[in-house]
């Protein structure tokens, strides 16, 4: 039961009805949590899922946090709901929100005053700036102390005005002239401590900057409009749409073009879209991936028309099995050759920086975890060969109803899709230098259920060389540590560049910027969803612009000597700007670790012998640290060098597959590269 009683212009009442103390969140329910609450996450939240969310209610009864996930207060509680009491949150309480709750009557009084929550608001902004630029300037973080602090100082002038026009408020007879300034204000400030947050968001000198783009470009202006923006910004790997919807990009004998570039005029390059796209992309020194729907199509593909047999059925028999149109079946050698029969097109006529699989999968058994189980896969040829390897026969359609032989339909399309992965990787190592990254449901159990993707196996293979999860929530929580669960699958085999798609979903671009810049402690880049959202979007290009992105950077999986120089050169950079300007470093020092630097700079790095050598450099240098520097700066410099370590650490392992020294399939363990030559 809701009641609003509007009191008067500025302050209302809301009465809601609470399902329960310390107790399970229900779908619906609206739970209260204690400091007495067992289940609780490391950093004092209830640990609920991140499908709700919470609000944080100090002991004196005040509304001090809002989000998805809020932190049980000392002597309060966290008002937490999901669902329809989701809503109610978010509509009626704030920040700066009173709030006082009956375990009688089991009913949440919320008391609203508009200016002393736009006062609340402020007041907990500007402290939580204080504590980020204090930490900055501790620690020795390379942000922009000095802007951070002007636009703080700003705010804070501003929260005094508002402090004095609250005075006037309460004594006016007319009232509603302050109230307007407040709320003008109170935006003013806003602006000014989001600007600060981003400029205490650190920036690094190495690392994946993603994005995936459809194309829409009809000349060769658009696209250079396009580029220029992608560079401005900060971007250094552009994922292009260039198999989709069974169309291609670019002319092909296998395909036709597709119909938004077909009639396009790209100058020099002529109709040619990809082709134009690698060149002017590779003037900015921006990557091209073919970013490529696998067994994803459409039944109007001209290989559909001549293969229709190749498009699996669901269990009533139709071909169109989503929204997002029809599959490929796998298992169909067929298929197979198609596949890399177009890699071998792409890749014999195009400077392509890498080729990424996405749609490497059957349509999802569930959509939702409420909807019914859609069974597909079926094909002749699927049937057929299923029942020949278990030796069964009969309808599969009906046979599969015994869970056992269920059971053995997933594995044998799990396997199919596995097979297709590695026809694809064999073929894309025969040509150097082109990285083959994937587009991946997050949740290893739950892309191995749901959508047959085994993909740990095609990465503890070596069949692949970047991997861009499709982490998809505004939940920044859920994002990490689903990334953390994946750096501790993949281990030192392929680099992670998460991606993340806060924006595209309605979230803020400051949640976007939240999630790249814990992100960097985990993983070691970001893959954005989309350009159609940043494109245009000026609070996103300058967001991006002003924190996380600050530094122009190159990818970790690029040239070993660039990266490390790249890596070197950032912590001499800030050695000078910030470590000895600090006193957390002598000239003495200095001069030390500038000449272990220059050696191991100078070191050749051509190869994974070459490379090991140089790692043993960089660790002997980050146990030397503490000798070379002071305080706050030891620990910079040796996250610098760990982060160097393990990039180093994946380009061992990737040259020693590439070279067809390891193959791990086969041999688990990875040979030690000062082995061989």
């Amino acid at each position: 039961m809701i009641i609003d009683n509007q009191k008067n212009n500025d302050v209302s009442e809301i009465e809601l009805t609470i399902h329960g103390i310390n107790t399970l969140r229900c779908l619906g329910y609206l739970v209260i949590y204690t400091n007495s609450y067992a289940n609780t996450t490391e950093d004092g939240c209830p640990d609920t899922n991140g499908y709700g969310f919470e609000a944080a209610v100090s002991k004196d009864g005040l509304v001090i946090d809002v989000g998805i996930h809020a932190k049980i207060p000392e002597g309060g509680y966290v008002l937490s709901g999901n669902e329809k009491s989701e809503t109610l949150i978010r509509q009626h309480i704030k920040i700066g929100s009173n709030v006082s709750y009956n375990i009688q009557t089991k009913k949440v009084k919320v008391t609203n005053s508009e200016i002393n929550i736009n006062i609340t608001t402020v007041e907990l902004k500007l402290e939580a700036i204080k504590v980020k630029i204090d930490d900055a300037k501790v620690n020795l973080y390379d942000v922009d102390i000095s802007n951070a602090q002007l636009n703080y100082d700003k705010a804070k002038a501003l929260h005094n005005e508002m402090v004095n026009l609250k005075i006037k408020y309460e004594i006016s007879e007319n009232p509603l002239f302050e109230m307007r300034v407040i709320n003008q204000k109170r935006f003013e400030v806003s602006d000014l401590l989001s600007e600060a947050t981003y400029y205490l968001m650190p920036s690094y000198a190495v690392e994946g900057r993603g994005i995936w783009h459809r194309p829409v470009e009809k000349n060769l202006d658009e696209m250079r409009i396009l580029l220029d923006k992608l560079k401005e910004v900060g971007i250094n790997i552009l994922y292009v749409e260039t198999i989709y919807d069974g169309y291609t990009i670019y002319p092909s004998e296998i395909l036709e073009m597709h119909p938004k570039v077909k009639n396009g005029n790209y100058g020099e390059y002529g109709i040619d879209y990809l082709k134009a796209l690698i060149a002017e992309g590779h003037k900015r020194g921006i990557e091209v991936h073919a970013w490529s729907h696998i067994l994803r199509t459409r039944d109007y593909s001209k290989v559909v028309l001549d293969h229709p047999e190749w498009l699996i059925e669901t269990l009533d028999g139709k071909t169109t099995v989503t929204y997002y149109g029809s599959f490929f079946d796998p298992s169909n050698p067929g298929v197979k050759e198609y596949l890399v029969s177009i890699i071998d097109e792409i890749l014999t006529n195009y400077d392509l920086d890498g080729f990424q699989y996405d749609y490497i999968r059957y349509p999802a058994k569930f959509e939702s975890p409420l909807d019914k189980e859609m069974i597909s896969g079926f094909t002749e040829y699927a049937m057929d060969s299923f029942k020949l390897l278990h030796g069964l026969s009969g309808d599969v359609r009906l046979l599969i109803n015994d869970p056992n032989i269920s059971i053995k339909w997933d594995e044998f399309k799990r396997n199919a899709v596995t097979d297709v992965v590695k026809a694809m990787s064999d073929k894309i190592r025969e040509y150097p230098d082109v990285d083959i990254s994937i587009d991946v449901s997050p949740v290893p159990d739950m892309a191995k259920a749901n959508y047959m993707q085994d993909w740990t196996v095609w990465v503890k293979n070596g069949w692949v060389d970047i991997i861009c999860p499709m982490i998809y929530m505004g939940d920044t929580k859920s994002v990490i540590k689903y990334a953390e669960d994946i750096r501790n699958i993949i281990g030192n085999r392929v680099y992670q560049y998460t991606g993340i798609a806060p924006v595209y979903y309605g979230f803020s671009e400051l949640i976007n910027q939240q999630q790249i810049e814990v992100l960097q402690g985990v993983t070691l880049g970001t893959t954005m969803f989309e350009t159609i959202n940043l494109l245009g979007n000026k609070d996103y290009e300058y967001a991006l612009k002003l924190s996380t992105n600050r530094k122009e950077a190159i990818a970790p999986h690029t040239e070993t000597k660039t990266v490390i120089i790249g890596v070197f050169d950032e912590i001499l950079d800030k050695v000078n700007r910030i470590y000895i300007p600090n006193q957390a470093m002598t000239k003495d020092q200095f001069c030390h670790i500038t000449n272990d630097i220059h050696f191991i700079k100078a070191m050749n790095a051509t190869n994974a012998k070459d490379i090991t050598l140089i790692k043993e450099k960089v660790h002997s240098l980050n146990g030397m640290i503490p000798i070379y520097a002071e305080g706050a700066a030891i620990d910079r410099i040796q996250e610098d060098l760990t982060r160097l370590e393990l990039i180093l650490d994946i380009k061992i392992s990737q040259d020693l597959i590439k070279r067809g020294i390891w193959n791990p399939e086969f041999v688990k363990e990875r040979p030690i590269a000062n082995n061989f030559d």
